[in-house]
């Protein structure tokens, strides 16, 4: 392209302050009219057709670049049609990038509903954590409860509610609780220290008597009724 300017100049004159121009003549445009004429000092290079500074390093890429495609055996022409289809792929790919790439808004929304769904994540989980600390809480206060009732005085045994199974299960277990009792006995026999439940178990070995004794009267009364 700039050759073909050079070729279309011609010989200007002098301008006021006695450097020379050339004119460049105007191109034929494709409708048939032909572009104005450009004044210019002579020598003038448009800035497009100004080289730019080489380096070694730009050279050298330069060189890689041209012979990055190239086969040994390979016409100039084939050379060609190569680096072509590879400019070719290289622009489709930064093509895509582009068409790939979301705004600072939809990036902005993106962090937003990330941002959400996090806190709702969080909230789930404390709710769940919550949850299940006061599951936690139910079980331990039913265990005490029913720790409360097994170890209850006689008071608390309602003998007339019960039935024959329920009263033959009872008294298994006051029988088991008189057992611990009198290994207990033996222990403090044998100079050892109990601790305080230990020492409230043995307390209560005479109301174990006495309901063992109930409960073997309450069976007695409804077996042979």
């Amino acid at each position: 392209m700039a050759s073909a300017f050079r070729e279309k100049r011609v010989a200007g004159g002098t301008l006021h302050d006695g450097s020379e121009y050339e004119i460049i003549q105007g191109s034929l445009r494709p409708d048939g009219t032909r572009r104005p004429d450009i004044k210019v000092r002579k020598g003038y290079v448009a800035q497009d057709e100004v080289r730019a500074m080489e380096t070694k390093g730009s050279r050298h890429r330069a060189v890689q670049e041209e012979v990055k495609h190239w086969v040994p055996g390979m016409s100039n022409e084939m050379h060609q049609k190569q680096k072509e289809l590879a400019q070719k792929v290289k622009d489709e790919k930064q093509a895509q990038r582009s068409s790939g790439r979301i705004s600072d808004q939809e990036k902005a929304a993106e962090r937003e509903r990330q941002a959400k769904l996090r806190a709702e994540a969080e909230a789930k989980k404390e709710e769940k954590k919550k949850a299940a600390q006061e599951a936690q809480q139910a079980a331990q206060a039913a265990k005490a409860e029913k720790k409360k009732a097994a170890s209850a005085g006689p008071e608390a045994l309602d003998l007339e509610a019960m039935g024959v199974e329920e009263l033959r299960k009872t008294k298994k277990n006051l029988m088991k609780t008189k057992n611990d009792i009198a290994k207990l006995e033996a222990s403090i026999e044998e100079g050892k220290e109990l601790d305080e439940k230990q020492a409230s178990k043995v307390a209560r070995k005479e109301q174990v008597i006495q309901d063992i004794a109930a409960i073997e009267s309450r069976i007695a009364e409804l077996t042979v009724g």
